[in-house]
C-alpha cells in the first residue's frame, strides 16, 4: 500500500513543495493498483502500518504524523483506514516536541 508522499514533476522524481493525500493498495493476484478512498489530510515524510486482526489479515491501516509542505507544517494527525468499510476515521494526535 502507499499512503501520501509527493506528486510527481514533470521532470520526474518528486516536486519539493507538495504533499500528497491519495492511496493506493497493490493487487497481488491481478498485479494492478487500485486507488483507495483519500486520506483526510495532506502528508508527506509520514509513518504507516498495517494492523491485523488474529488470523494475520489486514483490518486496518495507520498513517501518522509527517510534514505538509504546502502549509508549511508538521502534521500532527493520526489517520486510520477500516479496509472493510473503506472510512478514514481520525486517530489520538500527536504531541509535537520542537
Amino acid at each position: 500500500m502507499i499512503f501520501g508522499g509527493c506528486a510527481n514533476s514533470p521532470k520526474g522524481g518528486c516536486t519539493p513543495s507538495t504533499s500528497s493525500n491519495a492511496a493506493y493498495k497493490f493487487d497481488v493476484t491481478q498485479f494492478t493498483w487500485n486507488r483507495l478512498p483519500t486520506m483526510p489530510r495532506k502528508r508527506r515524510s509520514h509513518h504507516a502500518c498495517g494492523i491485523i486482526n488474529g488470523e494475520g489479515v489486514p483490518r486496518k491501516v495507520v498513517a501518522a504524523g509527517g510534514y505538509d509542505y504546502a502549509a508549511k507544517s508538521a502534521v500532527n494527525t493520526v489517520d486510520i483506514l477500516d479496509l472493510k468499510t473503506l472510512r478514514w476515521t481520525a486517530g489520538m494526535l500527536i504531541q509535537l516536541l520542537l
